[in-house]
């Protein structure tokens, strides 16, 4: 029992170092994909990444703490993790066109050419119904699902861990 007290203990110390780490990774990789790979991200695909900064100055700002406030700062990261979960699902939610989004693909055909022209002008440039990469199946948007799942689960366990101490565990 000793020695899964201290795996725990070492798990939740280092979340902020993980969930930092995990950020940079992951912001990394849609970067590279972006400027590198020539793969232009939708709006939705930018509001995915946006609280992965806000991850990552809060493990930067975790490490200036101790005790209640980095048990704070460890919740805020599982809310931006909800966050970025939420946006993932309604991305997949469009691509699968369970939902409509205002940056869909969807084109109406009109009898004016002006009304034409100017629906064209107004649509998004990358829509957000359309995948550009699929990995075993998945877009990139269920996979941020999936990783943002798995970190979220991972930091609220960290958070109760800190609010219940392991030795009061039986």
């Amino acid at each position: 029992m000793q020695g899964f007290k201290s795996f725990v203990i070492g798990l939740c110390k280092n979340a902020p170092i993980v969930l930092g780490v995990s950020s940079v990774i992951i912001l990394a990789t849609v970067y590279s994909m972006q400027y590198l790979g020539d793969f232009e991200p939708c709006k939705l695909c930018y509001a995915q990444r946006y609280p992965y900064f806000i991850i990552l100055v809060l493990s930067l700002l975790s490490f200036l703490t101790h005790g209640k406030i980095r048990t704070i700062i460890l919740f805020l990261i599982f809310l931006s993790l909800l966050t970025t979960i939420s946006y993932a699902i309604y991305h997949v939610g469009v691509e699968q066109k369970w939902f409509e989004s205002s940056c869909s693909s969807s084109l109406k055909i009109s009898s004016s050419l002006e009304d034409l022209l100017a629906k064209i002008d107004s649509a998004p440039r990358v829509p957000c119904d359309e995948s550009n990469l699929s990995i075993i199946g998945l877009s990139l948007a269920a996979w941020n699902a999936i990783i943002s799942t798995l970190l979220a689960l991972y930091t609220l366990f960290c958070v109760i861990r800190l609010l219940v101490p392991v030795n009061k565990w039986s």
